[in-house]
């Protein structure tokens, strides 16, 4: 006979009314074969032949394990060809080759073969390129962890206890409503007033508004609005800009620009516009596009508002203005 495929093991899932399970590799006696039904809880029970199944076939060829109780719902059959670790064939000198007893031999070695792969690829392993060899694993000992050691090159175990008085010095400085944040090398508390400052500072984009009265129209002049640029705001750059009306302009497009009084620089090289009969620069044909090299603000800049043209028809009314702020 020849082992044509390498497959080792069958599982099958129990109905509670299926009796008869066929192996889909070869096997040569029925104690090549060794039956284990897995519970629900992943509990493993080694079955017996003739008091919990019979086997059928075999012989070089597939076969069929009959229960003699069905697996139920939940439970699963594993039938594994776990072969003797033996050789008993035996060659007598002078005698015609023996073809059949000598594949058979051959066949014995094929299957233990395929039956040390069968766990070695259920094994854990290292990674192909990794340098490390020999990495062993401990014995265990209760309430025991596995961990790497210090070089990072085998396993060792480290008592739970361990484990459990690192995390309470982490955590005995928590305050309530505190945060345990990792800052890239190591655990640290930090309160919720700490995380919004950090998060604020380094994350978050500062929306400013400037308003113009919602009755007025918008005339074309320097200074519609100004914005004084506090601490908070030191070092941020601008990031975006939306203009919009209560009352849309119509005629013309009403056009802004942002000027940085303190540092005597236009902060738009394309000025903000409002298409005619529109309310809101988002939809303009046109964005509006920041002078990245006129971009940062600091604490104390003053930023001026300008007008630069109305509605021909209707100026428009109600100028609101929304900037936008991001550290960088």
């Amino acid at each position: 006979m020849t082992v044509s495929t390498t497959n080792n093991r069958d599982n099958y899932s129990g109905n509670g009314s299926t009796t008869a399970f066929a192996t889909t590799f070869t096997f040569l006696v029925e104690g090549d074969l060794t039956v284990t039904l897995v519970d629900s809880a992943g509990t493993e029970t080694v079955q017996t032949l003739t008091t919990d199944y019979t086997v059928s076939g075999g012989s070089g060829s597939t076969g069929t394990v009959t229960m003699v109780t069905p697996p139920a719902n939940g439970e699963t059959l594993v039938i594994e060809r776990k072969m003797d670790r033996d050789q008993q064939t035996d060659y007598t000198p002078n005698d015609p080759f023996p073809a059949e007893t000598h594949e058979d031999a051959l066949d014995k070695l094929t299957m233990l073969i395929q039956e040390l792969f069968d766990t070695t690829d259920r094994s854990i392993t290292l990674g192909i390129a990794s340098s490390l060899s020999s990495v062993t694993m401990p014995d265990p000992g209760a309430g025991e962890i596995i961990k790497y050691n210090a070089a990072g090159t085998d396993l060792e175990t480290a008592a739970l206890s361990t484990l459990s008085t690192a995390l309470d010095t982490l955590l005995s400085g928590l305050a309530n409503n505190d945060m345990l944040i990792y800052n890239g090398s190591a655990w640290a508390n930090m309160t919720q007033k700490d995380f919004a400052d950090t998060f604020h500072t380094n994350k978050i984009h500062e929306v400013q508004i400037a308003y113009k009265n919602p009755d007025t129209d918008i005339e074309v002049a320097d200074g519609l609005a100004y914005l004084p640029i506090p601490a908070s705001l030191n070092g941020y750059n601008l990031v975006g800009i939306q203009g919009d009306l209560v009352t849309a302009g119509t005629g013309a497009a009403p056009t802004f620009q942002v000027y940085n009084v303190t540092q005597a620089a236009d902060m738009l090289t394309t000025k903000l516009t409002l298409d005619a009969g529109e309310k809101t620069s988002a939809t303009a044909a046109t964005a509006a596009v920041i002078d990245t090299a006129n971009d940062d603000v600091a604490t104390g800049d003053q930023l001026r508002i300008d007008c630069d043209q109305i509605g021909s028809s209707v100026a428009g009314a109600g100028f609101m203005i929304t900037l936008k702020f991001e550290k960088p």
